[in-house]
């Protein structure tokens, strides 16, 4: 309703703020993990408890009533064996440690592996079993492929699983980009000679990817990370592409990704204003600090 409707004043978000005032007390509640004295896990976010409500109107007041527990709400994550699954290293979620600044997350990123790397944690909804087998499949292409390690681009380190083989996410490489991608750094107003080293360096990399026979596929300043060095990386191969950056008759292929490249070049040295973006058969894949 606040999306349809112009009140004096009001916003979209002053109404969900009145909205969430009730379900505050019961928030409050939820104690976090680390303040019970407990290494908070992938499993505390996975299993967290779940509660639901409605919201009425009562004498004009704003009340909650519990509701029965819907099935679909308990499982909303997870595929069961997904294509290529058992050629990577599984992690169980009672065994991938948050990160300490990651507790308060919803739905936690940045992970602690059992050997104390880091790793960015990908969650996998429970319909996307046709989208992770491509990505998996694409990680995999670039596993055997001669890539050099100093290629860099995200890569997948393993899957948290549990015992019964339900993929619950992916755990790639832990940038550590503070969350900015090519487009934020663009747009804050860079530097000539850094905006000619992005242009360098995204170029290396796509050549790099086609030299060993593996496409980027959803090509896009979004999916171009910049890290505390100021560096660029490439991440998602999860299929897919954006009208905006890569021709739908392209899609997928290595024409594709350069016709984008082109694009984002001429994003780079502002000569192209950011295309505003209608993805297709992908997902924004972007790490948080």
């Amino acid at each position: 309703m606040a999306k349809n409707y112009e009140v004096p004043d009001f916003n979209e978000d002053d109404f969900f703020d009145w909205a969430l005032e009730p379900l505050l007390p019961v928030l409050c509640e939820q104690t976090p993990w680390e303040l019970k004295g407990k290494t908070a896990t992938l499993n505390n976010a996975l299993y967290a408890p779940i509660m639901e409500y409605t919201l009425e109107a009562v004498s004009d007041k704003l009340v909650l009533r519990p509701r029965e527990e819907h099935a679909e709400t308990q499982s909303m994550f997870g595929v069961s064996r997904p294509d290529g699954y058992q050629q990577w290293p599984g992690y169980l979620p009672s065994e991938t440690l948050l990160d300490k600044n990651a507790s308060y997350d919803s739905i936690p990123r940045k992970v602690i592996l059992p050997d104390g790397s880091r790793g960015f944690f990908k969650i996998v909804g429970r319909g996307e079993k046709h989208t992770i087998e491509t990505e998996l499949n694409n990680y995999d292409r670039i596993r055997i492929s001669q890539l050099p390690s100093s290629v860099r681009i995200s890569r997948l380190l393993g899957l948290v699983r549990d015992e019964c083989d339900t993929v619950f996410g992916l755990l790639l490489t832990y940038i550590d980009c503070g969350t900015v991608t090519l487009t934020c750094a663009v747009e804050s107003g860079a530097s000539d000679c850094q905006r000619q080293e992005w242009v360098a360096e995204v170029t290396q990399i796509i050549s790099s990817l086609h030299k060993n026979g593996i496409v980027w596929g959803d090509a896009k300043p979004d999916n171009i990370l910049i890290d505390q060095n100021q560096n660029a990386w490439i991440i998602y191969f999860g299929g897919g592409y954006s009208e905006a950056w890569v021709p739908k008759d392209l899609a997928g292929t290595m024409n594709g990704d350069l016709v984008a490249l082109a694009k984002v070049v001429d994003y780079i040295n502002g000569d192209l204003p950011f295309q505003s973006e209608k993805a297709s058969g992908g997902q924004i894949d972007q790490p948080a600090a």
